[in-house]
């Protein structure tokens, strides 16, 4: 049994794909990640190459063995280091912290939706579990909450303090309505856009301008019943299909 089981029975799940945007959102209201994104990003004309890399970097150092986790870590490290400029360095420990912190946070906010709330010892475990996502990279262990409670003391306080910035909002804009993208992705914007909104915290969705109200509340509400209903009953390599297609795209690629 692997040592982060419980991180891959959440890892797995491709509904997660859906908290991106928000993760992605949460990330840049960190003017120092949204001035990095802005300078050195372009979302407008390749909007799944940040997904693709993300995605690939999760899934590597969860399912990975430790020569792929060291491979594809050299490879993120290396990318972070062109991503520097006046007042931010994608390398910074504390920006990285923010980065991994929204992945996990988006993660667990979008299974939980889906397959209700875990038990307290079993999120325990996912959570330390997750700091891996950071500490493969420059976060040291020690910067990395120690537990769930710290970590929701460090995650109210960003929240309390962030201020989305003007690049921020349009980065959002770009990501949010992708003006070079495959149609299938086109189409699927009004409901990642919807969701975004929904999972997104109050303060830092009002940052962005994004309207949100008590009708929309409600169909979100109805929507996660019944869409929830029918993801848990979708056979299990269905739903990791992402995971798998993600996994294998990852590996031709550290093997080339």
């Amino acid at each position: 049994m692997a040592d982060n089981a419980e991180m891959r029975t959440v890892a797995r799940e491709g509904a997660l794909l859906a908290g991106g945007a928000r993760a992605i959102l949460l990330q840049i209201a960190n003017p120092g990640v949204a001035r990095g994104v802005a300078e050195h990003s372009d979302f407008g004309s390749r909007p799944l190459d940040r997904l693709r890399a993300t995605l690939a970097y999760v899934y590597c150092v969860t399912y990975g063995t430790p020569k792929e986790i060291k491979a594809v870590s050299a490879i993120v490290t290396e990318a972070h280091r062109k991503v520097a400029g006046a007042g931010y360095r994608a390398s910074d420990p504390e920006l990285q912290l923010w980065v991994a912190a929204t992945l996990y946070d988006s993660a667990l906010l979008v299974y939980e939706e889906l397959f209700g709330p875990l038990e307290a010892a079993v999120a325990e475990k996912i959570y330390e579990q997750y700091a891996v996502l950071g500490t493969a990279l420059q976060v040291p262990s020690r910067l990395w909450p120690a537990d769930r409670a710290a970590f929701g003391a460090y995650w109210q306080h960003m929240i309390d303090t962030l201020e989305v910035s003007a690049e921020a909002r349009g980065v959002a804009r770009d990501l949010l309505h992708p003006q070079h993208a495959p149609l299938a992705l086109k189409a699927a914007m009004p409901l990642n856009r919807f969701l975004t909104a929904a999972w997104l915290p109050e303060r830092i969705r009002q940052g962005f301008g994004i309207p949100w109200d008590s009708g929309q509340q409600r169909r979100y509400e109805l929507m996660m019943k019944l869409g929830g209903t029918v993801y848990r009953r979708m056979p299990v390599p269905l739903r990791e299909a992402p995971k798998t297609w993600y996994l294998r795209d990852i590996r031709k690629r550290l093997a080339g």
